[in-house]
């Protein structure tokens, strides 16, 4: 970076500026750093920039889904990425397929990466092994299922009364016999749908 700041004849601080995308910069200072930067071949090196920063922060935050390439998780991930990119940070993802293990080695090896926080569609039912990280300040949300033995954020939805509205709906249009396809009940979605199902069937039969 010194030796861009000394191509370009300008400050290392606006060099920085320039490298990490702020708007702070004189248009024509901007482009004296780029050109500079790219007769010398010079790349930003993220790594050992997050280790300088005050805050510590990388600016990359991980997501784990179920499967990157379902269409249900691929939605998470293109509103995820759309989200970081607005803020200048940067998305790294990967599939947990339904297994905690999975789960644990994909969360290891994003934390070995300095994520700053971490977006989870778990898989497993114990999720206290991520009590030490959040402890030293790694941002946690998780997404559709919420976690066991851990206290964290998390956005889902009322799967139990949209599954039980659904019912209903049939119920009220004449439908008697109705059946419920859902997945394994190790899911804490399909637990709830399933209970769901069930509060529309007791409910229908007791006003009947």
């Amino acid at each position: 970076m010194r030796d861009v700041a000394a191509l370009a004849g300008v400050s290392l601080t606006t060099v920085s500026r320039v490298v990490n995308g702020l708007p702070t910069v004189d248009p024509a200072l901007t482009g004296q750093v780029r050109r500079a930067a790219s007769l010398l071949h010079y790349k930003l090196n993220f790594t050992a920039s997050s280790l300088r920063r005050r805050d510590g922060r990388s600016m990359m935050i991980g997501l784990m889904l179920e499967d990157v390439a379902n269409p249900y998780s691929s939605a998470i991930y293109r509103a995820a990425e759309d989200t970081a990119r607005g803020r200048g940070v940067g998305l790294l993802a990967g599939s947990i397929d339904e297994d905690p293990r999975r789960e644990r080695e994909l969360s290891a090896a994003l934390i070995l990466r300095r994520v700053d926080g971490l977006l989870i569609a778990p898989a497993g039912q114990d999720h206290s092994y991520l009590n030490n990280e959040m402890q030293i300040g790694t941002a946690m949300v998780f997404i559709d299922r919420p976690p066991s033995y851990l206290a964290a954020d998390t956005v889902v939805s009322d799967n139990r009364a949209g599954a039980a509205r659904g019912v209903r709906h049939l119920i009220e249009h004449g439908h008697r016999r109705i059946a419920y396809l859902g997945d394994l009940s190790s899911i804490t979605t399909a637990r709830d749908r399933f209970a769901g199902f069930l509060d529309a069937l007791r409910d229908a039969k007791s006003s009947s």
